[in-house]
């Protein structure tokens, strides 16, 4: 799915239980405009892992219960490129996410948590920045399993106003300056 360049407004979130791309011309040309209170972009299946991919946008929340991208079941080979997302509730919530990889992302003035994770195992985060959010990340087990094999590169986790990072039952950390 190609979004131009353009300011995009949605009063109701967007979802898809299959694999798909979504690209924009990048953060500073395809700018999404959120002003619902639920899930934005939702991409999920209780049932079958799929391949995702989000690059080059920029992501605003109105309000502050809102999700940006709720992530449930992505499997390797997904990922997210260069993206935004400013405000709401929660940058990016994870559930049960195998090998999904964050690259050059930037999540700042959430009111709940800029990242929060149940049960993301060997996941990477590269060239990141959390900022300014209630908590920066968490994560924690799924009620099935732990969170395990995180690394994290060369990111930031600044500002934050309660905690910035949390890591709950979880094995196998690591982090690279």
């Amino acid at each position: 799915v190609y979004i131009p360049s353009g300011h995009w407004k949605f009063k109701k979130g967007v979802s898809s239980s299959i694999g798909v791309e979504i690209f924009g011309d990048g953060v500073g040309k395809s700018y999404l405009e959120y002003t619902g209170d639920g899930t934005f972009l939702d991409f999920g299946s209780e049932n079958e892992k799929f391949d995702l991919k989000i690059k080059g946008l920029f992501i605003s929340q109105k309000d502050d219960q809102a999700i940006a991208l709720n992530l449930n079941q992505v499997n390797r080979n997904s990922g997210i490129y260069n993206v935004i997302i400013e405000g709401g509730g929660i940058g990016i919530q994870l559930t049960n996410c195998y090998t999904t990889s964050f690259e050059a992302f930037f999540i700042y003035s959430a009111a709940q948590y800029g990242i929060i994770g149940y049960n993301a195992t060997n996941t990477d985060f590269t060239d990141f920045k959390i900022e300014n959010c209630n908590v920066g990340a968490k994560f924690t087990k799924s009620s099935t399993n732990s969170s395990t094999g995180l690394k994290f590169f060369g990111g930031v986790i600044q500002g934050c106003r309660n905690e910035g990072l949390i890591l709950e039952d979880l094995t196998n950390f690591a982090s690279y300056a």
